[in-house]
């Protein structure tokens, strides 16, 4: 029963601390006001994440049904009143190390010290925060695996082949990598037995993931989307489009890139574009689209930024910003997907709502006018030659 406590509290801390950085990047409410108003109820760290789902009902559309399960489960129980950190503690086990399936290193300095340190040691134990740093790890985590949104056609062959309903329905690649800081204070299980990579520094795989898989996905998105595409196998079957990936991450991306001593850069960019390629893994160009004008920030302008400062090529990293510019200033394609800055049609005000700074908006513009009109072959051929 108290494995069961810990499990189910460990999962509202994480649905918690995604809820938190939803609000941070949106800056919507005072967190600190709410988690203060939240626990002044007596509903704990999982009340906030319970009373946030509610209160916010847009932002949380997609965590919103696990955070009323799992906030509402604890917070409306006498559960809510015993802190599990103190039942940790008083268990008299040496360390606890917490790990998430993909947990950023910001999510995981946070979980220590806001919800240890700051919210939860004050109120229960002036001296419970002591002991949250010495014996509570939350070790930074990053996965990289496909999984397209499951369909209708997905789960009724899947009954067909198997006589089973599965309403939870998930369809993924065979690729799988699962990377974890090795921070722990006790021993741990031999995860290097199932693949599970055990680093220094996670940061560094997050950075080659978001500046190749995930920029190079988000290109052939926009790119997809503007030529009728909808699914991104069907991008990569476009000659034009797959020789743009290609061109975008060996030339523009990978020579700003500080890889991991042992990875492949290479072998890991054609591995990228075969699994773009599968089309058993039907992606679709409108959900990897979605979103942009917070994903680019995260996939494109780093290398942007790096290229324009160290007189790299940034030709292809500026068109396919500027073709998310397209596809939301042409209201047919931006009615197929959602974004923050959904309803903006002036390509500077789409620009200020990434943060793009000066420099980086330049550039992006100066390539929107070049591909704001017409099916962009000739321009992404233009890139690709180096013009």
């Amino acid at each position: 029963m108290k494995l069961q406590l810990y499990i189910l509290r460990t999962v509202a801390i994480q649905i918690f601390a995604a809820a938190l950085i939803l609000m941070s990047i949106l800056q919507i409410l005072d967190l600190l006001d709410v988690t203060s108003d939240i626990l002044d109820r007596g509903l704990g760290v999982a009340g906030v994440a319970y009373y946030a789902a509610l209160r916010l009902p847009r932002l949380f559309e997609q965590v919103a049904p696990i955070s009323v399960l799992a906030g509402g489960l604890f917070a409306f129980s006498g559960l809510a009143r015993e802190s599990a950190i103190v039942a940790m503690r008083a268990s008299g086990i040496s360390g606890y190390r917490i790990v998430g399936m993909a947990v950023p290193a910001a999510v995981a300095v946070m979980l220590l010290d806001v919800l240890c340190a700051q919210v939860l040691a004050p109120r229960a134990d002036p001296a419970l925060a002591d002991w949250c740093e010495s014996h509570l790890s939350f070790p930074e985590t990053m996965v990289d695996r496909i999984v397209p949104q499951p369909t209708e056609e997905d789960r009724s062959e899947f009954k067909h082949a198997t006589g089973v309903q599965d309403e939870a329905l998930l369809i993924t690649e065979h690729f799988r990598q699962w990377v974890i800081e090795d921070n722990f204070m006790t021993d741990r299980p031999p995860w290097e037995a199932a693949g599970v990579q055990i680093v220094q520094n996670v940061a560094q795989f997050e950075m080659v993931k978001l500046r190749m898989l995930n920029a190079a996905h988000s290109a052939l998105a926009y790119f997809g989307l503007i030529s009728g595409y909808d699914y991104i196998h069907e991008a990569m079957a476009d000659e034009a489009l797959a020789s743009f990936a290609d061109y975008l991450l060996r030339h523009e991306v990978m020579p700003m890139i500080d890889a991991p001593p042992s990875m492949d850069l290479k072998a890991y960019q054609q591995s990228v574009l075969e699994r773009f390629r599968n089309p058993a893994i039907a992606y679709r160009t409108a959900q990897v689209a979605t979103d942009g004008s917070m994903k680019l920030p995260q996939r494109i302008f780093p290398s942007l930024q790096a290229a324009s400062e160290k007189g790299g090529r940034t030709a292809g990293l500026s068109l396919a910003a500027a073709a998310w510019l397209r596809c939301m200033t042409d209201t047919s394609i931006a009615a197929k997907f959602s974004d923050p800055a959904s309803g903006l049609t002036d390509p500077g005000a789409l620009l200020a709502a990434t943060g793009a700074n000066r420099e980086i908006a330049q550039i992006i513009a100066s390539g929107f006018e070049q591909i704001s009109q017409g099916d962009c072959r000739s321009e992404i051929q233009a890139a690709i030659a180096g013009q």
